[in-house]
């Protein structure tokens, strides 16, 4: 789980989750974009596996979505103490690190000397 700021300076999370199942009918939000309701399962801070309903919007789906899949979620606070939960299209991956491609096995840093020929 990874604790993000939008550019709002709003504070939420994104985190992995399966997707287990959505609904085949679609809603419309307060603002009218599209949704689904999504079940997915996901573990919690303190390390629970939980079940939740999420909203998984059309502009996601329509990409193709797989119930099984593990995507990348999210969560953010909303006005009444509660949580909005979401989930994307994309799948969620683990970020590679500098040593997966060998970025940091130069044990002396490389100087390369240039002289300018404008």
């Amino acid at each position: 789980m990874e604790i993000k700021i939008d550019n709002n300076g709003n504070e939420y999370a994104r985190f992995a989750a399966k997707l287990l199942s959505y609904a085949d009918t679609t809603r419309k939000n307060s603002n009218g974009t599209e949704y689904r309701v999504a079940t997915i399962e996901y573990v919690n801070i303190d390390g629970e596996l939980t079940t939740s309903n999420a909203m998984l919007y059309q502009n996601n789906f329509k990409h193709g979505m797989e119930v099984g899949q593990v995507y990348l979620a999210s969560a953010k606070p909303n006005d009444e103490g509660g949580v909005y939960l979401s989930i994307s299209h994309l799948i969620h991956a683990e970020r590679p690190t500098a040593d997966s491609f060998g970025l940091n096995s130069i044990a002396e840093p490389i100087v390369i000397e240039a002289t300018p020929t404008f």
